[in-house]
């Protein structure tokens, strides 16, 4: 039997170690921030905020009316199709007489207008930096919003993996009890101690049981948590457990507030109120 056949029935014998897959935190942040909806309603007010932008700088050029009129009936009265839209309304009507009368005339009028405001006095510029400050405040908003989700989103995180370790740490406590109340057990039908270190032993054994039992509500109350943060249905994440045997790497930077989300956002907002105050 050669190594490579080895080697493939050591895999197949393995399933769960195959195929288990491990949940990251980056992993865990990057779905959070496509699958949101709240996130992606704010990518849809970017998108609508950039057309509105691309509709005021439509206002600089010219701008075209057509008109079209049909008329027939008297200076007492107008009967007939008509339409107009920003140009010119013209009925067309008989001579005046001294005397109400119906007699009706016919007539049509067809117009074409172009209308160019040359001179804005910086009305239409203004309006112009309103909707570029809307747009950047829209992206600072899904900045903040896309922050804040993931902050949440690693925060259960964290919290089903220290469940899932402390699961492991009361199951590990359950097998230890569970030999203490054997060994005692034994050592009590045989009459070397009491009958009731025996039941000590086996009520701390149900603790154990009972602590395990609470544990996994813990982490299937987290896994629901997470499975909500990122828009899934229900599923029973295995989470990688590198955060909880390494030591984290300080990195030796200074802080600053200029770049945090929730900065940008007030302060894009203050720029798109004062934009208003200009109109």
């Amino acid at each position: 039997m050669n190594l490579s056949f080895r080697a493939l029935i050591l895999w197949l014998s393995c399933p769960a170690l195959s195929f288990a897959q491990l949940t990251s935190l980056e992993e865990v942040l990057l779905r959070a921030e496509k699958n949101y909806q709240s996130i992606q309603k704010k990518e849809i007010n970017i998108q609508a905020s950039q057309e509105r932008l691309k509709l005021q700088e439509t206002y600089y050029l010219p701008e075209i009316t057509l008109a079209a009129q049909q008329s027939f009936g008297t200076i007492n009265a107008l009967n007939g199709p008509m339409y107009n839209m920003g140009g010119s309304g013209i009925s067309s009507t008989s001579m005046p007489l001294a005397e109400q009368n119906w007699n009706a005339v016919f007539g049509s009028l067809y117009l074409a207008n172009i209308n160019w405001n040359v001179y804005t006095f910086g009305k239409l510029k203004t309006k112009e930096s309103i909707e570029t400050a809307d747009v950047e405040l829209q992206r600072a908003d899904l900045k903040q919003e896309i922050f804040q989700h993931q902050i949440k989103a690693a925060a259960a995180y964290f919290n089903l993996l220290v469940s899932q370790r402390l699961e492991n740490v009361q199951q590990e406590n359950h097998n230890r009890s569970e030999v203490i109340y054997t060994i005692a057990q034994a050592r009590a039908n045989s009459g070397l101690i009491p009958e009731v270190d025996a039941s000590l032993a086996k009520a701390e054994m149900s603790n154990a049981q009972t602590a395990i039992i609470n544990a996994n509500d813990h982490v299937l109350d987290y896994n629901q948590k997470l499975s909500d943060l990122l828009a899934e249905n229900f599923t029973d994440y295995q989470l990688d457990h590198y955060f909880s045997k390494n030591t984290p790497v300080l990195i030796q930077e200074t802080s600053s507030f200029e770049n945090h989300p929730t900065t940008l956002f007030v302060a894009q907002k203050l720029i798109r109120v004062s934009s208003r105050k200009l109109i």
